[in-house]
C-alpha cells in the first residue's frame, strides 16, 4: 500500500515529506500504486510536466557532509581541483572521450582480433611481473594463449577515471568472477567458480587516440578472493591447481630475510622497553 499526504500552501501543492514522495514514485514504477489527478501534478506525471514537489526538491541545495577538523593543505584533491588540473593540461581528448575509448579497447579484446589496430607502434604492456612487452610481443602472447578457450570470465570493471597527473591515462578497477567451464588447453573443465582480488589497471592514449600503454593485474588487496591473492593469468592458473612453479606465480610468502628482519626488530624493541 502507498499513500502520500498533500496540502495546499498559498495555492501550491507540497508533499509533507520527501520520503513519502519517493515511496509513491517507487510504487508507481512497480505497479503497486495508481496516480490520481490530484497527485499527478505533484509527482510530475500529468501532461509531461515536472511536478511542483520535484521542482522544490531539485531547487533545494544538496546536503553535504564535512569534517569538523581541518585537513592539512594538499592532502586531498577535491573534484573541482582534479577537473581543473585535467583541463589545464590541455590534452586533446576529454575525460568522457577517454573513458569511452578505454571501454572500446577492452570490449574489442584489446584489439587482438583486428591485428592490434588500436595499438600505437610504441605500445607497451606491463604487469606486476610480466613485461614490459612490445606491441608484437603482446599480440603474439595473447594470440597463442587464449584464456577464453578455458574460462568464462565476467570482468566486472568499474570506477573508470582520468588521472589528473597524467591526463591521457584512464585508471579503472576490476574484480573478475571466473568459471572454469570449458575443456581447453588447460585440460578438462573443473567447474570451479572463483573470484579474483580487486586489481588496478590503466590505459594510456596518444593524441591520435591509439593505446600507448596497458597495465593490468596490480592487486589492491591480496586477502580478497580465491586465487591466493594473485591477479591476472597467474591467479586463474592457481585457482584451478595449475599454478606455475616459480615464486611470482604463487601466493605471497614472507622471505627468510624478512623473517629475520622482523625478529631482530622485535628483539631490539623489547630491549629498549626493558
Amino acid at each position: 500500500n502507498c499513500c502520500i499526504v498533500v496540502t495546499r500552501t498559498r495555492g501550491k501543492m507540497a508533499a509533507t515529506t520527501k520520503h513519502a514522495t519517493r515511496m509513491m514514485r517507487a510504487g508507481i514504477r512497480e505497479g503497486r500504486c495508481k496516480v490520481d489527478r490530484r497527485t499527478a501534478g505533484c509527482l510530475g506525471a500529468r501532461k509531461g510536466r515536472v511536478g511542483r514537489v520535484a521542482k522544490m526538491q531539485a531547487s533545494s541545495p544538496a546536503s553535504t557532509v564535512t569534517s569538523s577538523k581541518p585537513y592539512p593543505e594538499g592532502m586531498f584533491l577535491e573534484p573541482d581541483q582534479v577537473d581543473a588540473m585535467i583541463k589545464d593540461a590541455g590534452f586533446e581528448k576529454t575525460p568522457e572521450e577517454l573513458i569511452v575509448m578505454a571501454k572500446d579497447f577492452l570490449a574489442s579484446g584489446f584489439s587482438i582480433p583486428s591485428g592490434g589496430d588500436m595499438l600505437a607502434p610504441s605500445f607497451e604492456f606491463a604487469g606486476p611481473v610480466v613485461g614490459p612487452l612490445t606491441k608484437s610481443e603482446f599480440i603474439r602472447a595473447l594470440s597463442s594463449f587464449k584464456i577464453g578457450e578455458s574460462f568464462t570470465i565476467s570482468e566486472r570493471q568499474y570506477d573508470f577515471r582520468v588521472d589528473p597527473f597524467e591526463p591521457n591515462r584512464v585508471w579503472f578497477t576490476t574484480r573478475p568472477l571466473v568459471k572454469h567451464d570449458k575443456n581447453g588447453p588447460l585440460g578438462p573443465a573443473t567447474g570451479k567458480i572463483f573470484e579474483a582480488p580487486p586489481q588496478s589497471c590503466s590505459i594510456c592514449f596518444n593524441k591520435e587516440g591509439k593505446v600507448t600503454q596497458f597495465t593490468i593485474g596490480y592487486v589492491m588487496d591480496r586477502r580478497i578472493g580465491d586465487t591466493g591473492g594473485l591477479g591476472g593469468i597467474f591467479g586463474l592458473l592457481y585457482a584451478i591447481d595449475k599454478g606455475l612453479p616459480f615464486p611470482e606465480a604463487q601466493p605471497w610468502e614472507m622471505s627468510n630475510q624478512y623473517k629475520l628482519f622482523n625478529f631482530i626488530q622485535g628483539f631490539l624493541s623489547k630491549l629498549q622497553g626493558s
